[in-house]
């Protein structure tokens, strides 16, 4: 078995390929799901499409590299919180692309219904949202859950945190959701209204954890580039989902 390390990142010209054609098609799937815009939100929404189409280029990349290094035998492939931050981000992009152009699920099967969803579905309840958001939060506790699961031994004490924090957050939506769902009209159409909010909210609260914990981390152990591809894009995705929701209200 070959043993390397993954302190460094040779830059190959195949890496840097695959990474440009990721952030095109991660583009590509966002311009693809984008309505339109009245004109307030149209500077916002290209914005909003660049940024997230390069967070997962930068995502799907770091997770390729790394599965190549784990291939090769790289003992320190999957060791750091980094790295299981890139496979969440991994399964999340499966997860929206899979709900958003894959799988019917009534007005959402058109697709740019999905667009900013959990948004402006305070200003347009629907009833598939409801299912919607209860489906794609509830796969997402399910994958970090497993993620938390392989990675709980190298993981410290405030890493175990964050994800913990992850899955107890997610589970709040298909919970909320699914009562909703039971309550009738009036229960769904309050939820809807409130659905943006305790996004925002929980959003927030969790970047800040990040972004603690890594700090936190940093002066015990550095991480090696692919660490910090994860940490960085989980970063940069909270921050733009906070600066639409602020766009919105």
């Amino acid at each position: 078995m070959q043993t390397t390390a993954s302190a460094g990142f040779p830059v190959r010209l195949s890496t840097l390929a695959f990474w440009v054609a990721a952030c095109a098609v991660g583009f590509a799937f966002y311009a693809r799901l984008t309505p339109r815009l009245q004109p307030e939100f149209r500077v916002l929404g290209m914005v909003y499409n660049l940024v997230m189409a390069l967070a997962m280029g930068t995502t799907l990349t770091g997770l390729a590299a790394l599965q190549r290094r784990n291939a090769q035998g790289d003992l320190l492939a999957f060791t750091a919180p980094g790295h299981w931050l890139l496979a969440l981000g991994g399964a999340a992009v499966f997860i929206d692309v899979l709900f958003a152009t894959v799988l019917p699920s009534g007005d959402l099967s058109r697709g740019s219904e999905a667009y900013w969803l959990i948004f402006s579905v305070a200003h347009a309840p629907f009833l598939d949202a409801l299912t919607h958001q209860a489906t794609t939060w509830g796969l997402g506790m399910v994958a970090a859950a497993v993620f938390l699961y392989l990675a709980w031994n190298s993981l410290s004490w405030l890493w175990r945190g964050v994800f913990a924090s992850f899955i107890l957050g997610a589970a709040i939506f298909p919970i909320t959701a699914t009562t909703a769902l039971l309550g009738g009209s009036t229960a769904q159409i309050a939820w809807c209204h409130r659905l943006p909010h305790l996004y925002a909210g929980l959003m927030l609260a969790w970047l800040i954890l990040l972004l603690v914990t890594a700090a936190l981390s940093h002066r015990r152990q550095p991480g090696d580039i692919f660490h910090w591809l994860g940490v960085v894009a989980c970063v940069v995705v909270a921050a733009m989902q906070l600066a639409t929701y602020k766009a919105f209200f």
